[in-house]
């Protein structure tokens, strides 16, 4: 028999809660908690013992006293917005058990410094660590192909490890203020909106997997060059609007098509970059959309 933490209308759990320490278990498939169906949002502790295999949506939502956790190996999936909210949170490890981080999970866990991933997780959801503002580093672990929108906000993160199982970005470091650097690995094919507005990167390399760039460093204002790798075919939407700081970019002949067919300004790809001159088009471009570039760089034919 299955147990969920934090299921809706039916959280019934054998525990103890004594001086703030909470602990939940499964004991002979009856479960109890003082007939109250929630969390209480007073607790400091919580231990989440044997038998309980997920921990529910919801389940410790706004329990901003929560400072630690500890999770044993039977949890396989952490629920949506399972600890949103849990401001005083320092720190967790997710066991090797758990495959699946939902939606939300840790979002606005602004206390939170470090979190050890284990290489059982295979989906990071939408939003999971957004806004945990003291997160400073983070390995994502080599099962997982896909992030999105994971690192929204972490504004004091300055490492990432990106492993080589991982195919697309979207999003996923938006709005990293601290991040300087960041190395992609070569099984990426897509980067969508990946640094927007990391506003300390200074240097990236894109590798040769990479087939599409959109809007992957809009806002990144110390970056200052750039190599487009020759698997890239299409530049699009503000991929290096508002970069100012950028001197130098090189378009490969592998790209057909620069900009969207969008007169907006916000949509330009090198609109904003005040200190690009002047950009070598190779002949390969047979697409370039009015609101790609600003009247101020010249576009030189190859």
């Amino acid at each position: 028999m299955s147990f969920n933490l934090g299921d809706a209308y039916n959280l019934m759990i054998v525990c103890g809660f004594d001086q703030g320490i909470l602990e939940l278990e499964k004991r002979k498939d009856v479960y109890f908690y003082n007939d109250r169906k929630e969390v209480p949002k007073d607790i400091t502790n919580a231990i989440v013992k044997r038998g309980i295999i997920s921990i529910g949506d919801n389940a410790f939502y706004g329990c901003t006293g929560l400072a630690s956790i500890t999770i044993l190996n039977s949890v396989t999936t952490i629920g949506y917005y399972a600890f949103r909210g849990c401001t005083s949170l320092t720190s967790i490890t997710i066991p090797d058990s758990v495959t699946t981080i939902g939606d939300y999970a840790f979002d606005g866990c602004t206390s939170l410094t470090s979190i050890t991933i284990s290489d059982s997780v295979t989906t990071i959801g939408y939003y999971a660590f957004r806004g945990c503002t003291s997160l400073t580093s983070i390995t994502i672990p080599g099962s997982v192909t896909t992030i999105n929108n994971a690192f929204v906000g972490c504004e004091k993160l300055t490492s990432v490890v990106i492993p080589n199982s991982v195919t697309t970005i979207n999003g996923a470091f938006w709005g990293c203020t601290s991040l300087t650097s960041i190395t992609i690995p070569d099984s990426v094919t897509t980067i969508n909106y990946a640094f927007y507005g990391c506003t300390s990167l200074t240097s990236i390399t894109i590798p040769d997997s990479v087939t599409t760039i959109n809007y992957a460093f809009y806002g990144c204002e110390k970056l200052t060059s750039v190599v487009i790798p020759d698997s890239v075919t299409t530049i699009v939407g503000g991929a290096f609007n508002g970069c100012m700081s950028l001197t130098s970019i090189t378009i490969p002949n592998s790209v057909t098509t620069i900009g969207n067919n969008n007169g907006d300004w916000d949509q330009g790809v090198f609109h904003g970059c005040d200190k690009l001159t002047s950009v070598v088009i190779p002949d390969s471009v047979t697409n370039i959309w009015n609101s790609a570039f600003p009247p101020h760089i010249k576009k030189i034919r190859k």
